[in-house]
């Protein structure tokens, strides 16, 4: 038996060359030539595949299961080749070619990848104990059965994540770049090799006898595979949509959504869920054009950490549209809802099975919502397309709406210019033509001119806008890296929230040791950041200023170059170098990339005139301290860049609304004294705290005040929104039914 297992090199020989090969593709691949999650996960599929092929034909030589162990001792030398390959060519492509750190990566292979080459190994003998003749139609059939269910948990759960014996976890379609190994996936890969482990056992020993315990064990594995499904949200490996009901617990039935929610969030923001969701319902019917045809139920989370244990992703909200469903947090829930329930309307003309664009092209999907929507970060997105085409940030649109080029530049162009160009059509030639074209992406067919016709047209347009170009504010939107062309996106992430958790815990050697760690292979900005806040906490400002001072260049022309800048100027305060301090926030200011950046540039500025302590005190102060010293430069006469920092951190620090509206009724002439973006700040404010006729006060001021045309179209939605739900709130609310769910 032993001689004939030497001849048998042909096949494995095959194999191993073509794990190799697969291993060095895999080196040219964004994200996975970088060893971690994604190289895990892949390097999981393969060797799945090979392990259990490999395993079938060397049985299937020996026409015996009993040849299993004596197989393993004198191949075991294959075996491990066949599992270390891939990890030996990254670890050396890592070392050679790479700056990012492997000890995670060896982790998830740990946790991943090998015991995937097991299950395969297990599912290749028990292939081969069903049917010999039929074994490895048996075990692709059992690979793609593993496939199949993750498909179907997606298809109708409301989870976009799964958990899966072959790649362990899948964190979900939206890429978070924070993924660790978690205390739930080593529970459900302790769980998985035990079963693995006791299916192996009783192969090995039921062997090829046709017995009557051959199909007692059969049906036992089948019946533990069918509960072991219904079992999965109960230990948390699955969502389902009454498993995440029971966690929030919250429920709402109003005339046209169900509404799912944290328990403990107060009657007003309940009533507001409800009455924003239904004002969007009827803006967007007259928008789109359509009605959904179901009720749309929208599960609001706690936080973004909630998001992603329940559903699956913590940074984006996301909508299905073929269940009707959507999934947002509440701290986003404002910059998003009409976004993602367009998605739900869409799927009323949507022409697949996931009731979306044909062929998945996301720039018509994405385009179509940002469209609707006509808002990004408080502007109009036509004026954020012009600004970017004016500021050398152009697109292809021929491109972005062909294949996956979507996901090939920045986030935030990709959006905004399909948006916009969507946007354009429906002016143009009516959304009725527009929700044509989303059915089967014809624009020849629907308009009578091709994309290349179009997208000339539609540049022309952009051409004729003539806004004011503020190419800082162009950096800001559009500088970030595409996610492809991200250094070490993984370890970046993971390493920052180890060092933030450090920091959070005051061991500020230790995180300071972590994020320059993280900073020396990936220059990332936001472990920069961390370096200062440390420094801070240390009494070590001046090498802070020396960092920032040399690490400046690095950020030009991104959308970090800002806060740097902001940084510098308060390093420089600290150390008392208070002419240059005020030097570089009057260059900030006059960028003003977004008011926001204006604002606290100004604030400082003003400190720094009052008293050179002050500035500094107002830096290094917590969000208490901060509020109180802007309260007192507005005690002798109103100073109106302060007054949106001051409702921020007067949100921030929970005060009741009351105490914040009576401050500012003292205010002699405030609505004289502020500006458009000041009233419209002071409009949400009110607004979300359920005080709607002041909310319409200041939502008038806004657009009264407003001198940038391409800022006219937000403040006049956030009017008619107030408008709408001041009319039509005590209707609304009489007809919906608030509940706890039990």
């Amino acid at each position: 038996m032993f001689e004939k297992l030497k001849y048998l090199k042909t096949f494995p020989s095959i194999i191993l060359i073509v794990i190799v090969l697969i291993s060095l593709f895999f080196q040219t691949l964004p994200l996975v030539s970088t060893l971690n999650f994604e190289f895990s996960a892949l390097s999981a599929i393969i060797l799945f595949i090979s392990s259990g092929l490999l395993t079938v034909y060397l049985l299937r030589k020996y026409k015996n299961i009993g040849v299993l162990l004596p197989m393993m001792i004198t191949k075991y030398k294959l075996y491990l080749w066949l599992l270390f390959l891939p990890l030996i060519i990254s670890i050396l492509f890592n070392l050679l070619f790479q700056q990012c750190p492997i000890c995670d990566g060896i982790i998830f292979y740990l946790v991943i990848t090998i015991p995937a080459f097991y299950f395969g190994f297990v599912c290749g003998v028990f292939s081969y104990f069903i049917s010999k003749k039929f074994s490895y139609v048996l075990f692709i059939s059992s690979f793609l059965l593993f496939v199949i269910i993750p498909i179907l948990e997606f298809y109708f759960n409301p989870q976009i994540y799964f958990y899966n014996p072959v790649i362990g976890f899948f964190p979900g379609t939206i890429y978070d770049e924070e993924i660790s190994i978690s205390n739930t996936l080593l529970f459900y890969r302790s769980l998985n090799i035990i079963f693995f482990s006791i299916l192996l056992y009783f192969t090995i020993k039921i062997g090829n006898k046709k017995n009557f315990k051959r199909y007692i064990f059969l049906s036992s594995i089948t019946i533990t595979a069918i509960f072991w499904i219904f079992l999965k949200p109960f230990l948390g490996f699955a969502s389902t949509s009454n498993s995440i009901e029971k966690i929030l617990k919250g429920e709402t039935l109003s005339p046209n959504y169900k509404i799912v929610y944290p328990i403990n969030v107060n009657i007003d923001k309940k009533r507001l869920f409800v009455l924003e969701h239904e004002y969007y319902y009827q803006a967007l019917k007259q928008k789109t054009n359509l009605a959904p045809s179901n009720i749309i139920t929208s599960f609001i989370f706690e936080n973004g950490d909630q998001k992603r244990e329940l559903f699956g992703t913590k940074a984006a909200n996301v909508a299905k549209p073929w269940q009707s469903q959507i999934y947002v947090d509440q701290y986003t829930l404002d910059n998003t809802l009409e976004h993602e329930l367009t998605h739900t309307f869409a799927a009323e003309i949507g022409s697949t099975i996931l009731k979306i664009t044909p062929g998945f092209n996301f720039a018509l999907l994405e385009g179509y919502a940002m469209a609707m929507e006509n808002n990004y970060s408080g502007f109009d997105i036509d004026y954020l397309a012009y600004l970017a085409d004016k500021s050398d940030y152009k697109i292809n649109l021929e491109s972005l709406f062909s294949k996956l080029n979507f996901f090939g530049s920045a986030s935030s162009l990709s959006y905004i210019y399909a948006g916009s160009f969507i946007k354009y059509l429906v002016h143009e030639y009516g959304i009725k033509v527009v929700n044509e074209i989303y059915q089967d992406i014809d624009f020849q067919k629907h308009i009578g001119k091709n994309l290349k016709q179009l997208s000339d047209e539609y540049f022309s347009y952009l051409d004729s806008l003539n806004y004011p170009v503020n190419k800082n504010r162009a950096n800001y939107f559009f500088g970030y890296k595409p996610l492809i062309k991200k250094v070490c996106p993984r370890e970046v992430a993971n390493g920052l929230k180890n060092a933030w958790e450090k920091y959070s815990h005051e061991d500020y050697y230790s995180a300071k040791k972590k994020f320059r760690e993280i900073y020396s292979y990936s220059n990332s900005y936001s472990a920069l950041v961390g370096i200062i806040y440390c420094n801070t906490k240390l009494g070590m400002e001046g090498e802070s200023k020396e960092l920032l001072e040399k690490s400046l260049k690095d950020y030009e022309g991104t959308s970090s170059y800002f806060s740097a800048l902001l940084q510098f100027g308060d390093q420089l305060l600290l150390t008392s170098e208070v002419r240059k301090a005020n030097s570089v926030y009057t260059v900030l200011a006059n960028m003003k990339p977004t008011i926001n950046y204006y604002n606290l540039a100004m604030i400082r500025k003003v400190m720094i005139s009052i008293n050179e302590k002050l500035g500094a005190d107002y830096i290094k102060g917590s969000d208490f301290d901060k509020y109180s010293i802007l309260k007192r430069i507005n005690d002798d006469e109103l100073f109106e860049p302060s007054i949106p920092i001051m409702v921020r951190l007067s949100q921030q620090l929970n005060e009741s609304s009351d105490i914040f509206e009576s401050y500012l009724n003292k205010k002699i002439n405030l609505d004289e004294k502020i500006s458009s973006n000041t009233a419209f700040v002071l409009s949400k404010y009110f607004y979300e705290n359920y005080k709607f006729s002041r909310a319409l006060h200041f939502a008038d001021l806004s657009i009264e005040k407003c001198k940038e045309s391409f800022r006219i179209s937000i403040l006049k939605a956030n009017k008619d929104k107030i408008e709408w739900i001041l009319k039509n709130k005590d209707r609304i609310l009489s007809e919906t039914k608030f509940s706890v769910y039990n």
